[in-house]
């Protein structure tokens, strides 16, 4: 039931929302997370570490569905 009611909201959500609307929003969102593992990364290595990967990661996917 839960999981139904996810699958509807999650669809709707990103029918109305255009393509690049969506890269934008995953592109801004690794920012945030890369300077946030930035900041962190003095404190404590890991979570730094593992914040900056993820950033990374979603930086590099929105631009590879940039230029597909």
């Amino acid at each position: 039931m839960i999981d139904e009611l996810f699958d509807l909201v999650f669809h709707a959500v990103f029918e109305f929302l255009p393509d690049a609307v969506l890269r934008i929003i995953l592109l801004l969102l690794g920012v945030v997370t890369t300077m946030i593992g930035v900041m962190t990364v003095g404190e404590s290595t890991r979570l730094g570490g593992i914040l900056i990967a993820v950033g990374v990661l979603l930086v590099a996917g929105a631009l590879a569905l940039w230029c597909r």
